[in-house]
């Protein structure tokens, strides 16, 4: 895969607040914070596209403005990445955080799936201090993502996991990283250096599903080359952007 670094634009509003560009396969792409209801309203839209038109995971009729959207939302930070050549948004991930507003919500999505008993006691979220995790959640790229050539979707959800893990890593006191899926995909992840750990049994979720875990303490050794230098990258305009500071604001 090929995603490499151009340069940063420099913007004065703060819809870019995040505004690195990079090149995957070959089309300029940027990564945004999703920092405004407008920008939120697409990461929605693109969600109700995947989700509901898409795959069929969830029902239609119940969003006729055509846009998926839970109560999770209320506790989330949202990031799209963007086509340059176009402008449009083709992809988005949310982070969910407990402990992030003083919305009343202290779980994830995960625990209102997953009833069954992890590996340990102490990997289970609700044993986690709140502000201490997060989950990676509703990650979602529009079908000509996927149709635009064949190394392009991934490249975006790289880019999409490594935004993630930057801001799960700009926060100090956040331990652990979350996120239910197919064990195929832990297996994509851990080869570009993302180390989820499968911490109990598989379940049957729309598709083979389990939870799996990152630990802060050793989950940057295995990033490497290229995938360092995006997480880097992002890491430092999220640090300059103070996002987490700015979504408790709003």
């Amino acid at each position: 895969m090929e995603m490499n670094l151009l340069a940063e634009l420099k913007h004065e509003d703060s819809v870019s607040a995040l505004k690195p560009v990079f090149l995957c396969s070959g089309i300029p792409t940027a990564l945004v914070w999703a920092n405004t209801d407008e920008l939120r309203e697409e990461s929605y839209r693109i969600r109700y596209e995947v989700y509901c038109r898409h795959l069929g995971f969830e029902d239609e009729q119940k969003y006729p403005e055509g846009q998926e959207s839970d109560r999770f939302d209320l506790i989330s930070n949202h990031f799209l990445v963007q086509d340059l050549e176009t402008s449009n948004y083709v992809g988005t991930v949310r982070l969910v955080e407990p402990g992030l507003t003083a919305s009343p919500l202290d779980a994830i999505p995960l625990e209102s799936v997953y009833r069954k008993e992890y590996e340990q006691s102490t990997y289970c979220p609700a044993a986690q201090r709140s502000g201490s995790y997060l989950e990676v959640s509703r990650l979602a790229l529009l079908t000509h993502a996927w149709q635009q050539s064949g190394t392009y979707s991934s490249e975006l959800a790289r880019l999409l996991y490594l935004a993630s893990l930057a801001y799960f890593y700009s926060l100090p006191d956040m331990k652990r990283i979350y996120c239910l899926m197919e064990p195929r995909l832990a297996y994509r992840l851990n080869r570009i250096g993302l180390p989820f750990d499968q911490v109990g049994q598989l379940i049957q979720f729309k598709g083979d599903r389990a939870p799996y875990m990152l630990q802060r303490s050793g989950c940057l050794q295995g990033l490497r080359g290229e995938a360092r230098s995006i997480f880097s990258q992002a890491l430092a305009q999220m640090r300059r952007s103070n996002i987490r500071d700015s979504s408790k604001g709003g």
